[in-house]
């Protein structure tokens, strides 16, 4: 392996690193938030964590985050909303 792949290879473990932080910084933030009731402010943070866990291929941040997607639409009252992130991969 050449530098050049090296540096590049090490990049990308790096981006995936901060991927996976922020990713879960946003879903504990969210955590907080659907706990406190706030659930719209509980939303975004949860959009930002599942893009986050998709770049970081964090594959428990996702089954994480679509469990809370699932709870806060079950506390919202949207049912049908909540069985379908309970079926997502």
């Amino acid at each position: 392996m050449g530098v050049a792949a090296a540096s590049s290879s090490w990049r990308g473990g790096r981006t995936r690193r901060r991927s996976e932080l922020i990713g879960r910084a946003a879903y504990t933030l969210a955590d907080r938030l659907t706990l406190a009731g706030r659930h719209q402010e509980a939303t975004a943070h949860l959009s930002e964590a599942l893009m986050m866990s998709d770049e970081s291929e964090d594959r428990a941040l996702r089954a994480q985050t679509l469990k809370l997607c699932a709870t806060l639409h079950g506390l919202q009252g949207r049912l049908d909303d909540a069985v379908g992130y309970g079926e997502r991969d």
